[in-house]
């Protein structure tokens, strides 16, 4: 529901803006209703499974024990592999906005993108249906994803701190908070999705008891939601002229460099499509 609300809604503030503004977020609205669809795609098999369990089974054992056999039904192959789309696109989509934030010193990815890498070919193996099941194999996949999301994290939530320090003294204090603030660094470090999925990796990790399967469940359901969520939630600030975009952030970059040179007009930074959109509106 949350996803379909700022899908809708980026949507109209996309036909609302101008030619220029929606060129450069084109990009960004087909992966909003690409994450979107998929997820959809991924839940429908996930209900006629629960719906097969509960008709078909008697009790707890019983329902157990279809479960199991289900693993390699299309069904649940192609539950699996919609969400690790979902996936593979969320994080691509915060490498991205890493690509963006560390212009110039781009070297810092190497080992972010390593690791992903490495996650898309482990997962790539584990959905191969002809490959036999192997939870060894998921779970390298979960820890390797956790990684890339906590490394990404670490890194933006560092050159967002950095930046902050550098342009508070020359950004006006209302743009200040709306690109550097808690809300805006929570959500744009992606820092909800990493800490569910560090717990996730930990249930993961724990001995098998009762508590640890209901903590594991419940941070696998999280975790899957925030993978589609997260990347979401970046997208609709984009749309909304809330956050950066790739070529206005490399402005902000040399107007930095320019304050620390001492060459720097005191006045506002701007962000690609806030400002054109609320003319835009202002002309409607």
């Amino acid at each position: 529901g949350i996803q379909l609300f700022m899908c809708i809604y980026g949507f109209t503030v996309f036909l609302e803006s101008t030619p220029t503004i929606r060129k450069g977020l084109r990009s960004y609205m087909i992966v909003s209703f690409l994450i979107l669809s998929l997820f959809i795609v991924s839940q429908i098999p996930d209900g006629y499974e629960i719906f097969t369990l509960l008709s078909k089974s008697t009790n707890a054992v019983k329902a157990v024990r279809l479960r199991k056999k289900e693993d390699h039904t299309w069904w649940k192959i192609t539950s699996t592999c919609t969400l690790t789309f979902v996936n593979w696109i969320g994080d691509g989509l915060l490498l991205y906005r890493l690509w963006i934030l560390w212009v110039g010193r781009r070297w810092v990815l190497a080992l972010v993108m390593t690791v992903y890498l490495a996650s898309v070919g482990v997962i790539a193996t584990y959905n191969n249906p002809w490959v036999r099941f192997n939870a060894r194999t998921l779970s390298a996949w979960i820890f390797l994803s956790v990684a890339v999301n906590c490394l990404v994290t670490g890194l933006i939530l560092y050159r967002l701190l950095s930046v902050r320090r550098e342009v508070h003294e020359v950004m006006p204090k209302r743009d200040l908070e709306m690109y550097y603030g808690v809300t805006a660094t929570l959500v744009e470090s992606a820092l909800p999705l990493s800490l569910a999925g560090i717990i996730y990796a930990a249930a993961m990790s724990s001995p098998v008891s009762a508590p640890a399967r209901i903590i594991s469940g419940m941070s696998n359901i999280l975790w899957f939601s925030l993978t589609a969520l997260a990347p979401q939630m970046i997208i609709f600030r984009v749309v909304m002229g809330r956050s950066w975009m790739h070529k206005r952030r490399r402005d902000q970059l040399e107007s930095l460099e320019a304050v620390r040179n001492d060459d720097a007009v005191s006045s506002p930074i701007t962000f690609e499509c806030s400002e054109s959109i609320h003319s835009g509106r202002r002309r409607r």
